[in-house]
């Protein structure tokens, strides 16, 4: 006697997929001798590429150098209006060298591929940035050559490049007020001492800080002092006191002026001078 059952959908699904399954027998060591092949495969592979290019290891390809310089310009040639911040800096050459973020490149294990090669990239960053610190010091000597432009420092000229020509390093302290100059000196990182240089140091207040180093490489010490500070805020304030105390007001001497009494007066003016000048003629003659 036939029983009659009933399947769910899910029951259903479960013998159709057991009954579609196909698993081969294999005999003893076919697994382990298939890897054998797999991995003799692939060393006559790479022996063979060796004849052709060096093989996947070895000597970095494409090592020889350019006799020319391209002067063109490229998106790493920009000259900026305002230094660029050093996190942008990181992040293009980053992106130059082929990968996507600062991090990514720190962390990325891409340079344990050996069918991978980075140092292109690399040789190309480092030979623009050689590029263009010889294209900024020309443009800078050309604007510093200017008539007015020669009596000013040529500092003020250098180009802002991502390649650091002419830029200074910046430390902003947006929550700590400096009430002396050495409480300043106190802070500086030990990065900011370990080459010669100038650099500025802004506190929450908007005081700029104009700060050198000077390294002695022999001795192991660094010097470093404030050489100015400069606050828009306060200079503005002090402007307005000045004509304050002065009680200067131009209206104090045209308002009660028009310009057709101006006129007249000068036109007068102009009248005197004349006869005066008609006098002293006769009496030379």
């Amino acid at each position: 006697m036939v029983e009659n059952r009933r399947y769910t959908l899910g029951e259903l699904n479960a013998i159709l997929e057991s009954a579609n399954e196909f698993k081969p027998r294999k005999g003893d060591g076919v697994d382990g001798e298939n890897r054998k092949n797999n991995g003799k495969a692939v060393a006559d592979i790479m022996d063979n590429a060796k004849k052709y290019d060096g093989g996947l290891t070895g000597k970095t390809k494409n090592d020889t150098k350019e006799d020319v310089v391209d002067y063109n310009k490229t998106t790493l040639d920009v000259n900026f209006a305002a230094e660029p911040s050093d996190s942008y800096v990181d992040r293009v050459k980053a992106q130059v060298h082929g990968y996507p973020s600062v991090d990514n490149e720190k962390n990325s294990d891409v340079k344990d591929n050996d069918s991978l090669e980075y140092d292109g990239n690399k040789r190309f960053y480092d030979a623009d940035a050689e590029k263009m610190k010889d294209v900024s010091k020309r443009r800078t000597d050309i604007e510093h050559a200017g008539l007015k432009s020669h009596n000013l420092p040529r500092d003020n000229f250098k180009q802002k490049t991502i390649f650091g020509e002419g830029s200074m390093k910046r430390l902003h302290y947006k929550n700590r007020l400096f009430l002396s100059e050495q409480q300043l000196l106190n802070t500086i990182p030990e990065e900011f001492k370990e080459k010669s240089g100038k650099f500025l140091v802004k506190d929450k207040s908007g005081t700029e800080y104009l700060v050198e180093c000077q390294r002695s490489e022999k001795l192991g010490y660094s010097d470093v002092r404030v050489l100015n500070k400069f606050n828009k805020q306060h200079v503005n304030e002090e402007i307005a006191r000045i004509n304050e105390l002065a009680c200067y007001s131009s209206g104090d001497f045209t308002g009660g002026t028009t310009a057709t009494s101006r006129l007249n007066s000068d036109t007068v003016l102009s009248e005197d001078l004349r006869r005066v000048k008609e006098i002293n003629d006769n009496n030379n003659v």
